[in-house]
């Protein structure tokens, strides 16, 4: 589990390359970051939106979709098109897919060297640059499938 001192240092590393793009850093920006990297996996704005709110009750759901955005366009931050009304978001910008579980919602995150070797050749195709990658699998998590198996 991450220490606070290395939530801050993530934190630092990130803000500092939103500052090579001459973007101002705040304490929102600050706030909002915390929250995607501690609290929840995977967020979606308006998940986001109801935790900054403890601490910034007067910050508005506009500045956090403003916010979330230049973090996207800054690179420090991935955005999951999981479906059609939410956009969820993730800190891990690395290649990697998802699993979806289509009871509960839960997202989590999957790492095999296939996804590497795939967007390395894909980068490597003449006339293509790769700016992002997308690989979700949707089925049931091992809690759902345990609830169904238990009924």
């Amino acid at each position: 589990m991450k220490t606070k001192k290395d939530i801050e240092s993530e934190i630092n590393q990130l803000l500092e390359i939103m500052k090579k793009d001459k973007v101002r850093v705040t304490p929102q920006r600050r706030a909002i970051l915390k929250i995607i990297l501690t609290k929840v996996k995977h967020p979606s704005v308006e998940e986001i939106y109801q935790q900054v709110q403890q601490e910034y009750p007067q910050m508005s759901l506009a500045t956090v979709y403003n916010n979330v955005r230049a973090f996207v366009s800054a690179g420090i931050i991935q955005e999951l098109n999981i479906d059609e009304k939410t956009k969820h978001y993730d800190i891990n910008v690395q290649p990697h897919g998802h699993t979806i579980c289509e009871s509960c919602g839960k997202i989590e995150d999957v790492f095999m060297n296939q996804f590497n070797d795939l967007y390395s050749e894909i980068q490597e195709l003449d006339k293509f640059n790769v700016k992002s990658m997308e690989v979700s699998f949707y089925g049931l998590c091992q809690e759902c499938c345990e609830k169904i198996e238990n009924n």
